[in-house]
């Protein structure tokens, strides 16, 4: 999902929690051509090393925006 609103995006992740089989990411993104994502947020749970839910949450700006 990601790929398609910013294709070739670089990223930064300035908060990475665990606990237990929980895990969130908070994140920013930023693509050449000035698409931003100020407000991005994961979060998983993990069984047995495996994914087994995750959530996803951005905004896509425009450099105008």
């Amino acid at each position: 999902i990601l790929e398609k609103y910013m294709p070739g995006g670089s990223w930064e992740y300035p908060v990475r929690l665990v606990e237990g089989d929980y895990a969130f990411l908070q994140w920013t993104g930023r693509t050449a051509e000035g698409r931003v994502v100020c407000d991005g947020a994961d979060s998983f749970l993990i069984r047995d090393g495996r994914i087994v839910f995750q959530s996803i949450y951005f905004t896509v700006h425009d450099s105008e925006s």
